[in-house]
């Protein structure tokens, strides 16, 4: 009889334990000014520059984790592929945000179409690129073995007409029409026909990280450049259809914590 309660005890012990090390990052629930991930007080500490580090086909990443976990650095940050910039921008020196001709990886499919500003053919925003996708998880993946939380970007202020320029989502990039006369309203309701396919690339992004605990969404990096106030009007308004696009339940239950904005 010893044996079996014993048995048990160390079963739902075990079980238990599964269930904290499934947790994503969530806030403390005994202190809200931290965070809590896998069961224990989480103190991000990084030195996190290389938002370009999926989006770079020539950046390796996981040369770039090891680093951060031999350093004893437990967080870091990407960006999507909406946002990247050209050589020299901002006078940064081996900037993985500006990948050389033809090496960005992309959420979405190149058409038949040549014609890109960085290299290749343009997009067709209404085909994903399974190996951007592959290269997102094996990031992420990587990350969690390393003890690494991913804060995932959706979206970032433009900065310039030349950074515009660079942007899939510019008339000239893709196939698919899209209509933006002030690359300042890109991310406000005011965005010509950018909004569904912005919509859609979210929740492709949510569906497909979902399954991933060491996660945190960031809605927009630094919107104040080019709206000048600290906001996002497109995303943060309530009833935002972009934000229905992130917490909808028939997209995939939300199980990680969404941060408003940066800068």
């Amino acid at each position: 009889m010893v044996s079996i309660m014993c048995f048990r005890l160390l079963l739902l012990v075990s079980v238990a334990a599964l269930i904290l090390a499934s947790q994503p990052v969530r806030v403390h629930p005994e202190n809200p000014r931290y965070l809590e991930y896998q069961g224990k007080t989480y103190l991000p500490a990084t030195s996190a520059e290389h938002y370009g580090a999926v989006l770079n086909g020539d950046f390796d990443y996981r040369k770039y984790l090891a680093t951060l976990a031999r350093e004893g650095m437990n967080y870091t940050r990407i960006f999507t592929g909406v946002y990247v910039e050209g050589p020299g921008s901002f006078g940064i020196k081996r900037n993985t945000l500006s990948p050389v001709e033809g090496r960005i990886v992309a959420p979405w499919a190149r058409s038949n179409t040549p014609g890109y500003s960085m290299g290749g053919n343009k997009f067709d925003l209404t085909q994903w690129n399974p190996a951007y996708f592959a290269r997102l998880k094996g990031f992420m993946a990587e990350a969690a073995r390393q003890g690494i939380v991913v804060e995932v970007t959706f979206f970032s202020s433009i900065y310039n007409e030349k950074n515009w320029t660079l942007a899939p989502f510019h008339p000239e990039n893709n196939i698919n029409g899209t209509q933006l006369a002030d690359y300042k309203q890109a991310h406000t309701l005011n965005n010509g026909n950018l909004l569904p396919h912005q919509e859609r690339m979210v929740r492709k992004l949510v569906q497909e990280l979902n399954g991933f605990d060491n996660l945190i969404f960031e809605v927009q990096n630094e919107p104040w450049p080019d709206q000048g106030v600290f906001i996002n009007t497109r995303i943060l308004t309530s009833g935002s259809p972009s934000a229905t696009a992130i917490r909808t339940p028939s997209t995939c239950p939300l199980r990680h914590r969404l941060t408003g904005t940066t800068g």
